[in-house]
């Protein structure tokens, strides 16, 4: 049951996801000229860019028959929550169901945009730049990305938290390498 502060944060991080991509929409649309609907647009596509990648974790949880599968979104983005499974190779493969479909998104809507180029360009530009850009994010392995779930599921469960902290440290530390170069 849902309390009243519960619907009000579902409420607010809805609010704060739908900025995040009229901003991303806003980015978008510069590149390309567009006006509002060309902002709305693109939100409404990364929106479904996103729904479509949690939809991937959950297919990947129903196939390997994991129980407690809840869908949401937050101020960051969309989630997928289930059960845990000892099974490391049906936690990495719904960790990693999410980027592949992104991938194929991005393939696909790439493939639209070649086959018929004046057909909503900046949504399926848009589109491809998202998704493949979403996928690319999500497959540093780093916690709590995508990734780092995949990592995980291959280092097992003895030391995982020793071992993911060190390779987060790890990746910061090459990242601010690089900012710094």
């Amino acid at each position: 049951m849902q309390t009243r502060y519960s619907r009000f944060a579902n409420i607010l991080s809805a609010v704060a996801l739908a900025a995040q991509l009229g901003v991303l929409g806003l980015s978008i649309a510069h590149v390309f000229g567009g006006g509002a609907g060309t902002v709305i647009t693109i939100a409404a596509v990364a929106a479904a860019s996103l729904g479509l990648h949690e939809l991937g974790h959950y297919h990947a949880a129903r196939h390997h028959h994991i129980g407690g599968i809840r869908m949401g979104i937050s101020w960051f983005g969309a989630y997928t929550i289930h059960d845990d499974t000892d099974d490391r190779t049906a936690a990495a493969d719904i960790a990693a169901r999410g980027i592949v479909y992104n991938l194929a998104a991005g393939a696909g809507l790439w493939a639209v945009h070649m086959a018929f180029p004046t057909l909503a360009p900046a949504a399926l530009v848009g589109g491809v730049i998202f998704n493949i850009g979403f996928a690319a994010v999500n497959v540093i392995p780093a916690y709590p990305f995508d990734g780092g779930r995949i990592m995980a599921a291959i280092l097992g469960r003895n030391g995982i938290r020793r071992r993911l902290i060190h390779l987060n440290v790890t990746i910061v530390a090459a990242g601010a390498v690089v900012a710094a170069a």
